[in-house]
């Protein structure tokens, strides 16, 4: 979550050495309830100003430098070296409130970046994996080490110091003056409020993972619902169209992602209309180029 001097609020990202696009964006969000707007991107970059790379990225580059910040210590023409983006990372934590690792081995560039959050005293939160994933072995052994647990936004915004516990009519200033708001469902679902805590307790998949979204509180009519198994996609649009939702997309990525995935194709049962039909998008039918599932 970037931050640093009159750079606090804006959102970055950092270009990595086989990417650099939307999808490895380290978001940022405002840390009150009540702020102001937030503000352009930040990209931190490891080659010259005048040298895009990726290549195939250069549209994102370009909107980034006219309506944001590029960053870098390389001079113009320099072009992409290994051992820049480590190098590049510590720029990261620099700009950073809190540090959130979502996987990573014991070592690479992930964790260089800890290393210079912790020598300057930023927070560094992780996210658990699976102890056979090598992957998520650097973030656990982080959680091993005392880093605090991310296990959805919640936890992040906490960490960043938001009060979630806010009402209604505050989110709803908050979106009208910065843009954004997070509403905290055991602080808007009186039912939620009780079975969060069992949820925590049980440490497994239930089926309030399911019932979640189909208790929205604000009565969605229309909304888009990620599930995190393809079989689930088709009676979660029927049971949303049963209950008075008009529009609805349920969602589950080819990658195991329960959203919207830009590594490949993300199967959709869309309900409209009274009926629910079935089908495929790609990166591609938004005009985005397919990331591996590394960056």
């Amino acid at each position: 979550m970037p931050g640093s001097g009159s750079c606090r609020d804006w959102p970055s990202w950092a270009g990595r050495p086989a990417s650099g696009s939307p999808h490895e964006r380290e978001g940022g969000l405002p840390t009150r309830a009540i702020g102001p707007s937030i503000g352009p991107t930040i990209g931190i970059v490891a080659t010259g100003l005048d040298v895009v790379y990726p290549r195939r990225h250069r549209n994102l580059w370009e909107q980034v430098a006219a309506e944001g910040v590029l960053i870098t210590e390389a001079p113009l023409g320099t072009k992409a070296e290994r051992w820049r983006f480590p190098a590049r990372n510590r720029l990261i934590a620099s700009l950073a409130r809190a540090v959130v690792v979502v996987e990573s081995a014991t070592s690479g560039g992930s964790m260089l970046t800890v290393d210079s959050a912790i020598e300057r005293q930023t927070d560094v939160l992780a996210v658990p994996g699976s102890p056979k994933t090598p992957t998520s072995a650097g973030t656990n052994q982080l959680i091993v080490d005392g880093a605090p647990v991310v296990r959805d936004a919640a936890d992040v915004l906490a960490a960043l110091g938001v009060n979630l516990e806010v009402t209604p009519e505050t989110v709803a200033r908050s979106i009208a003056e910065a843009n954004v708001g997070f509403m905290f469902a055991p602080a808007h679902h009186a039912a939620m409020r009780h079975v969060g805590p069992v949820r925590a307790d049980l440490g497994t998949r239930t089926i309030f993972h399911l019932l979640g979204p189909l208790s929205n509180p604000a009565d969605a009519k229309a909304q888009v619902i990620g599930v995190f198994a393809k079989d689930w996609i088709v009676p979660l649009a029927e049971v949303a169209g049963q209950l008075g939702s008009t529009h609805v997309w349920v969602v589950h990525g080819s990658d195991g992602l329960d959203e919207l995935t830009t590594t490949g194709p993300t199967f959709v049962a869309e309900f409209k209309d009274g009926s629910v039909n079935s089908f495929e998008v790609t990166p591609g039918d938004a005009g985005l180029p397919e990331a591996a599932p590394q960056d």
